[in-house]
């Protein structure tokens, strides 16, 4: 009797949503601060490291699969790691950015905003990581490099005889 009732959920299309995805119905339990819900798998599930990366998914639409997710406010410490508050994240910069408890968004910050006026955007503030001085991002999420790296500076007189660890530009 049972088998059947499987069998009828299955072809009703009632399995996938209430028999089979339920943590309850599949005895899957999530760890602390986890739910379990229906996600796709671009853009990933962010992790401490990985939280500020600028992620681009396909346009093709996917079908989502079930898993256990950090609770809102919460991310995973790392990948498959336990969920913690966000703010217990170490902030991690890269080579040519230093940590900063309110992270700013200026034009004049990005390689093709260098030299014009200082434009920042009003946002509330957050933890994050800035470039260092004399270091720019080509957009306004990308990594920070050196100003003779930048598209827009790459071919200048500043930039063509300088010498920077003893590499020419």
């Amino acid at each position: 009797m049972f088998l059947i009732l499987i069998i009828c959920l299955l072809e009703s299309g009632v399995a996938q949503d209430e028999f089979l995805y339920k943590p309850r119905l599949r005895n899957i339990e999530c760890r602390a601060n986890e739910v379990f819900e229906c996600i796709f798998s671009c853009p990933p599930q962010p992790i401490c490291n990985t939280r500020h990366d600028n992620v681009t998914c396909p346009t093709v639409k996917e079908t989502c699969s079930h898993w256990c997710v950090c609770v809102p406010g919460y991310i995973r410490n790392t990948l498959g790691g336990d969920c913690i508050p966000e703010s217990y994240c170490a902030l991690q910069c890269s080579e040519f950015e230093e940590a900063t408890n309110c992270k700013r968004v200026c034009l004049n910050e990005t390689c093709a905003g260098i030299g014009g006026p200082k434009t920042c955007i009003e946002r509330p503030c957050e933890p994050g990581c800035d470039c260092k001085p004399g270091f720019y991002r080509e957009e306004e999420r990308g990594p920070c490099m050196p100003l003779c790296e930048c598209p827009e500076k790459r071919d200048s007189d500043e930039c063509l005889n300088k010498t920077v660890n003893n590499k020419f530009w």
